[in-house]
């Protein structure tokens, strides 16, 4: 197994894997075609809150990861894995399959996600050779802050107040550790296409709020602006079920986990 990263020193120490050191932009030709690696896992986009929607570099990671796929099919790649977003279907108060329709006026980060997987379907050398997983709304450890688990746990657990911009969208919300199954699924020759990756089930950021408020008896804290449009995206995942793949953890307890943890 190899990473291709900047920091090799920020990854576990684990004999069984190598680090080579770059990123999109400048990836190390030399030591990937060295490696060999028969599938990728493509992960690197920009994600930061607040940001990423509308970052102009999105256009670059796009370029670079269209780059990245074509040069690994050349040299016998067999698996290219690309993780997408939610954020690719429209809007709907019925669960979302992969046949569903696309947004109709996607942002910058979502178009760039459209053309790298509208360019597997053309580049990949067989149908088997790609998977997309289409993640819903991931959470758990190493969240960056300004998300909203570890954003609503640290000011309450803090005694400071929040307010919620949008608390009525419905939501899907899963476990990095269930999406970490599903790429080991997406990974194998069986797996292919666009892959639902979700819980199935529903909530929104109005009750996910209220459960980490009850968590520190922080229930008069919470504020919620008036919400007009609605936006709804949770997911049918009959695709992957189909694999052997099912969701394991559970938000309720999660929650809990990670208001503790903040707690400390």
């Amino acid at each position: 197994m190899a990473a291709l990263v900047r920091d090799p020193d920020k990854l576990p120490q684990d004999a069984r894997l190598t680090t080579i050191c770059g990123d999109l932009s400048q990836p190390d030709w030399g030591a990937i075609e060295n490696f060999r690696p028969t599938v990728c896992l493509h992960g690197a986009w920009i994600a930061t809150p607040g940001i990423y929607q509308t970052s102009p570099a999105n256009e670059d990671y796009q370029t670079w990861s269209i780059r990245l796929a074509e040069r690994l099919y050349t040299n016998g790649l067999e698996k290219f894995v690309g993780l997408g977003t939610c954020l690719e279907y429209a809007s709907s108060t019925s669960a979302l399959d992969e046949n569903s329709p696309r947004q109709a006026d996607p942002s910058s980060y979502t178009r760039a996600k459209f053309a790298v997987l509208d360019a597997l379907e053309t580049i990949a050398p067989s149908p088997q050779a790609w998977a997309w997983l289409r993640i819903f709304y991931a959470y758990g450890p190493g969240e960056h802050p300004g998300r909203l688990i570890p954003f609503a746990a640290s000011e309450l657990a803090a005694g400071r107040a929040i307010t919620l911009q949008r608390p009525d969208d419905v939501v899907d919300y899963v476990h990095v550790q269930d999406i970490a199954h599903a790429v080991l699924v997406a990974a194998n020759p069986l797996a292919s296409g666009i892959l639902n990756v979700g819980s199935g089930s529903v909530t929104s950021p109005r009750e996910i709020a209220v459960l980490i408020a009850g968590h520190f008896n922080a229930i008069e804290r919470l504020t919620f602006s008036p919400q007009k449009n609605l936006e709804s995206r949770f997911a049918n995942t009959k695709r992957l079920q189909a694999l052997g793949w099912h969701p394991k953890s559970r938000l309720a307890t999660a929650l809990q986990m990670i208001c503790a943890v903040t707690s400390e």
